[in-house]
């Protein structure tokens, strides 16, 4: 997606490559002066208007500046909500380039490891296929709400094997919760141990001393915690 595209410049440069994107911008008339064959967006970077995880990657260039600072947080939010899991960013200087994982690159609500002299360059993610998968978020209406909590998680399984395994919790922590080490541990095994109550309860065991929700204007931090692992619970339990 071409975030805040003015009249389609980089979406078009893009498909003339041979990669499929839109353009996306809050002006109507920037919009009519993009290519007609472009798909067209008109919404705010405040409120995009994808499903989570929906995007393989966003361009965005000289747009997230003109927001106001305070809404700078929402805004990037909403972009990591609807980008797939597992991107890395990658930031640029005039003297070189770094890449981080997106976990680390978040250090904090509202936070970046950004340094004042990098731009971000690009997103470069891997594209997951699961068999099952939960996404739900939490807030107290269903659009423009403030999420009390969020959770996402995903399962691959063949030939009865577990192939890959991934949960992320949102909302209950600094930044997002996520134990790759733990999900390589489920890797590899048979599918019929996730139907197991005893492997259910090793898995909430496990993220309920991960997660370290807060109490503040939004939810409370027993809400969160209880409502997390019960949603955590349900999708294992309904799993296949």
């Amino acid at each position: 997606a071409d975030l805040g595209c003015g009249p389609g410049w980089y979406a078009s440069a893009f498909a003339e490559r041979g990669i499929w994107s839109l353009a996306l911008d809050l002006s109507a008339a920037m919009l009519t002066r993009a290519p007609p064959a472009l798909p067209r967006v008109r919404a705010s970077l405040l409120e995009l208007p994808f499903r989570d995880r929906s995007l393989d990657a966003a361009w965005a260039l000289n747009c997230y500046q003109h927001l106001p600072l305070d809404a700078l947080p929402l805004a990037l939010a909403h972009l990591q909500r609807a980008l797939r899991v597992d991107a890395r960013i990658e930031l640029s200087i005039p003297g070189g380039k770094r890449e981080l994982a997106i976990e680390e690159f978040i250090s904090g609500p509202g936070q970046t490891l950004k340094l004042a002299d990098e731009i971000v360059t690009s997103v470069s993610l891997t594209l997951p296929m699961f068999d099952d998968y939960l996404y739900h978020k939490v807030g107290t209406r269903k659009a423009n709400a403030l999420t009390k909590l969020s959770i996402l998680a995903g399962v691959r399984i063949e030939s009865g094997i577990i192939q890959d395994w991934r949960l992320t919790f949102g909302a209950i922590g600094p930044t997002v919760v996520r134990n790759v080490e733990f999900e390589q541990g489920l890797i590899g095994q048979s599918a019929a141990v996730l139907q197991q109550t005893e492997t259910v309860d090793k898995i909430i065991d496990f993220y309920s001393q991960k997660i370290s929700p807060i109490d503040d204007h939004r939810s409370t931090a027993e809400y969160r915690r209880c409502a997390a692992l019960n949603l955590l619970r349900r999708w294992l339990e309904n799993i296949g």
